[in-house]
């Protein structure tokens, strides 16, 4: 699978929970952020602060990040398979569930 290319966003176009593609670096030097941090107010402000103009986002949305309520694993582990578009569709959310929680597990094991 080919990677999908990554979107240059100004500073005023960032919100959080945006993921960063590559490390926000001040003029002088300073690491204000690593490629892979999911934006903050926090580093907003921070960017903003040092005169930032933008930064490289990953590609993939806020809403793939987010984890899934357990109301709504709840109702996947409900439905009938037996149905064709609904079986394709429960293939879908568990890849995307997977996905989720390999990311995250990424993410925990690259804070430490």
């Amino acid at each position: 699978m080919a990677e999908e290319p990554n979107a240059w966003l100004s500073t005023a176009a960032l919100h959080p929970d945006m993921i960063l593609a590559e490390a926000v670096i001040s003029t002088g030097g300073m690491l204000l952020a690593q490629a892979g941090t999911p934006l903050t107010r926090r580093h907003l402000r921070q960017m903003r602060h040092w005169g930032i103009a933008g930064a490289q986002i990953a590609t993939q949305t806020a809403e793939d990040t987010r984890p899934l309520p357990p109301s709504v694993v709840s109702q996947w582990l409900a439905i009938d398979e037996r149905d064709p578009f609904m079986h394709a569709l429960a293939d879908v959310a568990r890849d995307r569930y997977a996905r989720h929680q390999r990311e995250a597990a990424t993410r925990e094991g690259s804070r430490t």
